[in-house]
């Protein structure tokens, strides 16, 4: 059920899925919640068996020990997922963040000139900060292409 779940969302263009026991499925998709009303109701015992059968089996006693889990799941023909798995009234639930596959060109993300010269720095650090979703990964991984592209003898990879 999770991986049928997972798909469409992704299909749909979804940033995040959320599971939640005593709620439908959710997605996120431009900045709005949309409950999947097509799924029934999640329990948190049905919630718990998904969430084992998709995370490692050496992170079992991970998530059980400590009551959350973060790892990456690969989708076949979907792309990656990032998920944080976590314990909660009611029982456990999940978060998934979709991670895109092609990285955008700096020049299209609409962010200032001068971010863009920091990949012409010889040294230095730079921080991206904001809120969840605001596109701090997504603005690293376009400075990284952008040095890989104009700087060959200082390929970065992540």
């Amino acid at each position: 059920m999770i991986t049928q779940i997972l798909s469409q969302a992704v299909e749909s263009g979804a940033s995040d899925i959320i599971i939640s026991p005593g709620n439908y499925p959710a997605i996120k998709k431009s900045g709005e919640i949309v409950y999947l009303k097509e799924y029934d109701i999640l329990t948190g015992e049905l919630i718990e068996k998904e969430i084992l059968s998709i995370i490692p089996e050496t992170m079992r006693n991970n998530l059980k020990e400590d009551l959350e889990l973060d790892f990456s799941l690969s989708l076949q023909w979907h792309g990656r997922l990032r998920v944080n798995a976590f314990k909660q009234k009611g029982g456990f639930g999940l978060v998934f963040r979709t991670i895109p596959t092609d990285i955008p060109e700096f020049d299209t993300l609409g962010i200032p000139d001068v971010i863009k010269s920091f990949s012409d720095r010889k040294a230095g650090l730079v921080l991206i900060t904001g809120w969840v979703g605001s596109g701090k990964s997504t603005t690293l991984a376009s400075l990284i292409n952008e040095i890989n592209k104009h700087h060959k003898k200082h390929i970065i990879t992540i």
